[in-house]
């Protein structure tokens, strides 16, 4: 007999779904507006006992002086370093908290240890001590051990839930199932991030295409030559105009026609389409930047990698990864929506199919945490049960 909506409620309870969110801007608000409708937030808001992270403070805010600067040493610091580790280590303070719920009483101790427990260190343990103690208090948790645990993030959030899912590995708790939206993380080396440990039971990853940035790239390629084409000719006619000699077959000198120009304060024939040839290649680096493939980013140096697409023991993991075209952004249920400028009625797409491919992110995923039985309100008729993998 399938168990009454009240008996629902308290299987539900039993529990845990761990959501870590994407990098998004600084200011809480802007974040809230800007993620309201992630694949992340929806879950959360589904689950009676999610527990949710927004994701940490990223480049895309630069609104101010001291964001710019604090985008530019982060980026510099993750490069070299990895990804913080901060919101893997707060979101299983949460979890160790919501597992204590069922833990046994322990036996009353002495004054003296109570009153030495009471005593406070005015020196915060570093990050590796408050692992190990995150570690010791999760595995020392008898309460937890009732709960099924759920991992789900999305971008520099899905490689906080690998980090997250090996910390319960060294305190030998399992985790029932992980959904992973476009996991990525910037640093030299993906090596300590790519691989899904063998607690986890199974894997979902819906992942974006490497394929979907090649024709980006290739439009940016066009555009810089294109610029670099009318930068020559613009230095060549100067150069004639002024009696000079040609250096205008020197790439090295591509920027000094318009540099020479505003000098003098003319304007040049070509001026109007070199213009035009640098707004083509702005925009063109801005849908690149945006689709964050696996290999570029607008400065080209940062790896962008995607984690979490193998698993440590095939055996005891299973994976289901699929790849899908689309943006960063429409990976994660925050597609790039097309936009209209108030004052000339511009109206500007940056990718027209994104709200489309967020849509079948969205289908091909909801089906696998239904079929877990993640919502509460699936956990009576389960028609998913097909695509658990």
């Amino acid at each position: 007999m399938p168990p009454l909506p009240v008996e629902n409620l308290l299987v539900s309870r039993l529990d845990i779904v761990a959501v870590i969110d994407g990098t998004g801007p600084i200011r809480d608000e802007v974040y809230q507006r800007d993620f309201k409708r992630s694949f992340c937030r929806q879950i959360k808001e589904r689950c009676l006992t999610g527990l949710y992270r927004r994701g940490v403070p990223g480049d895309q805010d630069l609104t101010t002086i001291y964001s710019a600067v604090y985008s530019q040493i982060r980026s510099i610091a993750v490069s070299i370093d990895g990804e913080s580790s901060d919101n893997a280590m707060a979101m299983g303070n949460m979890v160790s908290q919501a597992g204590a719920t069922f833990d046994v009483p322990s036996q009353p101790k002495s004054p003296l240890s109570a009153l030495a427990a009471a005593y406070q260190n005015p020196y915060a343990p570093n990050p590796l001590q408050q692992q190990v103690n995150l570690v010791d208090r999760l595995s020392h948790s008898s309460g937890i051990k009732n709960y099924r645990i759920f991992l789900v993030g999305y971008s520099r959030g899905g490689s906080e839930c690998v980090f997250l899912a090996h910390l319960l590995q060294r305190a030998g708790l399992q985790v029932e199932a992980m959904f992973l939206f476009d996991a990525v993380n910037m640093t030299l080396d993906l090596a300590p991030y790519r691989n899904i440990p063998s607690n986890v039971k199974v894997c979902y990853h819906a992942f974006r295409n490497p394929k979907f940035a090649d024709p980006y790239w290739n439009a940016v390629l066009l555009a810089r030559a294109k610029l670099r084409t009318l930068d020559q000719q613009a230095l060549a006619q100067s150069l004639t105009e002024s009696g000079r000699l040609p250096f205008a077959a020197f790439p090295g000198y591509a920027g000094y026609a318009t540099a020479n120009q505003l000098m003098r304060g003319g304007s040049h024939p070509l001026q109007s389409k070199i213009d035009a040839a640098k707004a083509e290649l702005d925009l063109a680096e801005e849908r690149l930047d945006k689709t964050r493939s696996n290999r570029w980013t607008k400065f080209g140096v940062f790896n962008w990698g995607n984690v979490g697409l193998e698993a440590e023991d095939k055996i005891r993991t299973k994976m289901d990864v699929r790849p899908f075209d689309g943006s960063h952004g429409a990976l994660g249920g925050v597609p790039w929506l097309p936009t209209k400028d108030p004052l000339t009625g511009t109206v500007r797409n940056m990718f027209p199919r994104d709200g489309q491919d967020a849509k079948r992110v969205h289908d091909w995923m909801w089906k696998r945490l239904e079929a877990h039985s993640v919502f509460p309100e699936e956990k009576v008729a389960n028609p998913n049960v097909a695509f658990v993998a």
